[in-house]
């Protein structure tokens, strides 16, 4: 059978001499692996971890770091999992791994929970329930939109997702493109059904407030939802999204600073250099000369606007990678392999100084560990969501095995390229298909010769 590699495999890692150490082969494929738990708590997923990591045969000291959300029971310091696992393999330099996807969220949500006010919330997840459970409130605004905009059909509001923040963004974007026929549908829902949400909803898109801090707040929505869907990609290089990410808090911060302020947003405090009227878009400023509000109204929403981004980039930088300030440093050095994550590294390498040693040593034996390591835990939400699809509260007492089995189909045909008509199922399965001593043996791994890219899916067909 073809060697399956334990860390991100990469193809050409097995043509450069430095990397050939870093591959180690395991007997099976262990790209998607699934363990139950008594309960969850951290001893208990360390302990389902060590014995899933027995079952394949991969030793438990040489484990380099591990990918999780935020969660405490995660990543506490005294007890987490992260904590446990370094005592059980005695490496105090076991590398954690933060979810990005997770911090970008835990960011936006504390800005806003303590610089927005909550009505703005409250107006978005509103506006998608109103129209969730009535087919008869879409049809009636949709023939409404196509009377304002001559026979257009509006788009429908996007939900609000309630454990993440950042995933207001589309739904912003909609409502304000909407905004005046969405004044129009409720301000006639008040009057015609009497109905109180309708009133609420009516006097929030009445408040011009509202709809100024919808305005400014979108393009940053955006930018944070821009750098959140690449470490969500899998076709991106993850060594050089730590670029995008300076970069997003960067961006952030200069919509709040003075211009001509000498400051590195990453590491000084920037209280002491903010512009005392900053240019707050477009969009907005716009409105807010339409709108004539009162001086100490403006003054006000321009504050809070403030306070909104002055927060998102104090937990955004509180949320940056520990080692971000020796990534900075390596790029003063002229590179000549800048194209090629892999070539740039092992240029590095070979890299000396005037006296003959290399300041960046330890660093790309880090680098190479790095390359395995999860950028986000993008793959283990698609793994959630796809269970929730095949486990539904009609099959609730499916077993785990039986989970186990559908989704390394799923999967192992998602990596091989094809798709469920397109692959061809061995004769010797369709041979023991409904056959007693094919369901007593039980499933083992290949032993034929004949191994192609479809090996994945060769585990479940003996």
């Amino acid at each position: 059978m073809v060697p399956k590699y334990s860390q991100h495999y990469r193809a050409d890692w097995e043509k450069m001499a430095d990397f050939k150490e870093w591959l180690q082969p395991v007997e099976n494929d262990t790209s998607k692996a699934y363990f139950e738990i008594e309960d969850g708590t951290a001893v208990s997923i360390v302990n389902g971890i060590k014995g899933l990591l027995a079952e394949i045969k991969i030793n438990l000291k040489k484990l380099i770091g591990i990918g999780t959300d935020n969660a405490s029971v995660m990543t506490g310091t005294n007890s987490g999992v992260h904590a446990l696992l370094k005592n059980a393999t005695g490496n105090d330099n076991l590398v954690l791994v933060r979810c990005v996807c997770h911090s970008l969220q835990l960011a936006m949500s504390h800005a806003s929970a303590e610089t927005l006010p909550r009505n703005v919330e409250f107006l978005i997840r509103e506006t998608y329930n109103w129209f969730s459970h009535s087919s008869n409130r879409r049809l009636f605004y949709k023939n409404m939109f196509q009377t304002i905009n001559g026979g257009s059909v509006p788009l429908t509001i996007p939900q609000m997702c309630n454990t993440r923040w950042i995933s207001i963004e589309p739904a912003v974007c909609r409502i304000l493109d909407q905004w005046i026929e969405l004044k129009t549908l409720f301000e006639i829902a008040r009057r015609d059904e009497h109905c109180y949400t309708a009133e609420i909803l009516y006097n929030m898109y009445n408040d011009p407030q509202n709809h100024l801090y919808l305005l400014y707040i979108r393009p940053i929505l955006q930018e944070v939802q821009v750098v959140n869907k690449l470490f969500e990609s899998n076709d991106v290089d993850p060594t050089r999204l730590y670029n995008d990410l300076i970069g997003l808090v960067e961006s952030i911060g200069r919509r709040i600073l003075n211009p001509t302020a000498r400051v590195d947003i990453l590491t000084e405090d920037i209280e002491s250099y903010l512009d005392p009227k900053p240019y707050m878009g477009y969009a907005f400023e716009t409105k807010l000369l339409e709108y004539n509000l009162q001086p100490n109204a403006t003054n006000y929403l321009r504050q809070r606007c403030n306070n909104f981004t002055l927060k998102l980039v104090t937990e955004l930088r509180s949320r940056l990678p520990v080692n971000f300030k020796i990534l900075r440093n390596i790029v003063h050095i002229k590179w000549e392999s800048l194209t090629s994550t892999v070539k740039f590294w092992n240029e590095v390498m070979q890299y000396k100084d005037a006296a003959d040693n290399n300041p960046f040593a330890e660093l790309c034996e880090f680098a190479m560990s790095l390359i395995s390591l999860p950028h986000s835990n993008a793959d283990v939400e698609r793994v959630f969501s796809q269970m929730s699809l095949v486990k539904t509260k009609l099959r609730n007492r499916l077993a785990v095995r039986t989970l186990n089995a559908i989704l390394y189909v799923r999967f192992g045909l998602k990596r091989a390229g094809k798709c469920c008509y397109s692959y061809t199922v061995p004769d010797n399965v369709l041979r023991s298909i409904g056959t007693k001593e094919y369901y007593d043996s039980g499933s083992q791994p290949s032993t034929s010769a004949d191994v192609d890219e479809d090996e994945d899916l060769n585990i479940l067909f003996p």
